[in-house]
Protein backbone atom coordinates (compact mmCIF):
# COMPACT_ATOMS: atom_id res chain seq x y z
CA UNK A 1 0.00 0.00 0.00
CA UNK A 2 2.87 2.63 0.96
CA UNK A 3 4.43 1.46 -2.50
CA UNK A 4 1.44 2.10 -4.32
CA UNK A 5 0.80 5.63 -2.43
CA UNK A 6 4.26 6.55 -3.16
CA UNK A 7 4.05 6.28 -6.79
CA UNK A 8 1.53 8.34 -7.20
CA UNK A 9 2.07 12.00 -8.53
CA UNK A 10 2.13 14.92 -5.97
CA UNK A 11 -0.13 16.78 -7.89
CA UNK A 12 -4.17 16.79 -6.96
CA UNK A 13 -5.40 16.26 -3.11
CA UNK A 14 -4.10 13.68 -0.49
CA UNK A 15 -7.37 11.95 -1.05
CA UNK A 16 -7.51 11.40 -4.71
CA UNK A 17 -3.79 10.30 -4.46
CA UNK A 18 -5.35 8.09 -1.57
CA UNK A 19 -8.05 6.58 -3.61
CA UNK A 20 -5.84 5.88 -6.58
CA UNK A 21 -3.79 4.13 -4.04
CA UNK A 22 -6.41 2.16 -3.60
CA UNK A 23 -6.75 1.65 -6.84
CA UNK A 24 -3.77 -0.06 -7.65
CA UNK A 25 -4.09 -2.43 -5.16
CA UNK A 26 -7.49 -3.60 -6.03
CA UNK A 27 -5.93 -6.56 -8.03
CA UNK A 28 -3.79 -7.66 -4.94
CA UNK A 29 -7.13 -7.34 -2.62
CA UNK A 30 -9.09 -9.65 -5.19
CA UNK A 31 -6.38 -12.04 -5.67
CA UNK A 32 -6.03 -12.32 -1.78
CA UNK A 33 -10.25 -12.73 -1.00
CA UNK A 34 -10.52 -15.02 -4.38
CA UNK A 35 -7.43 -17.22 -2.58
CA UNK A 36 -9.18 -16.89 1.29
CA UNK A 37 -12.60 -18.46 -0.03
CA UNK A 38 -11.06 -20.86 -2.46
CA UNK A 39 -9.25 -21.83 0.92
CA UNK A 40 -12.46 -21.89 2.48
CA UNK A 41 -13.30 -24.87 5.09
CA UNK A 42 -14.42 -28.00 3.58
CA UNK A 43 -17.47 -28.17 6.40
CA UNK A 44 -20.38 -28.62 3.99
CA UNK A 45 -22.92 -28.64 6.69
CA UNK A 46 -21.99 -24.97 7.56
CA UNK A 47 -24.70 -22.54 7.07
CA UNK A 48 -24.23 -19.21 5.08
CA UNK A 49 -24.05 -17.31 7.76
CA UNK A 50 -21.32 -19.40 9.11
CA UNK A 51 -19.74 -18.62 5.87
CA UNK A 52 -20.99 -15.20 5.81
CA UNK A 53 -18.87 -14.49 9.35
CA UNK A 54 -16.12 -16.45 8.37
CA UNK A 55 -15.37 -14.04 5.24
CA UNK A 56 -16.17 -10.77 7.04
CA UNK A 57 -13.35 -11.35 9.35
CA UNK A 58 -10.96 -12.18 6.12
CA UNK A 59 -12.06 -9.16 4.86
CA UNK A 60 -11.76 -7.13 7.99
CA UNK A 61 -8.12 -8.62 8.32
CA UNK A 62 -7.01 -7.14 5.24
CA UNK A 63 -9.29 -3.71 5.58
CA UNK A 64 -8.29 -2.66 9.11
CA UNK A 65 -4.65 -2.40 8.26
CA UNK A 66 -5.14 -0.70 5.34
CA UNK A 67 -7.71 2.13 7.26
CA UNK A 68 -5.17 2.65 9.59
CA UNK A 69 -2.69 3.01 7.65
CA UNK A 70 -4.64 5.61 5.63
CA UNK A 71 -5.85 7.31 9.01
CA UNK A 72 -1.99 7.30 10.07
CA UNK A 73 -1.10 9.66 6.67
CA UNK A 74 -4.23 11.97 7.19
CA UNK A 75 -2.38 13.04 10.85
Amino acid sequence: MREAYDRQPEIGSRSGRERNALDDCKAHEDQYVAALMAARPENADMSVHGWARTWAAYVAFVVDPVKAWIEVLRR
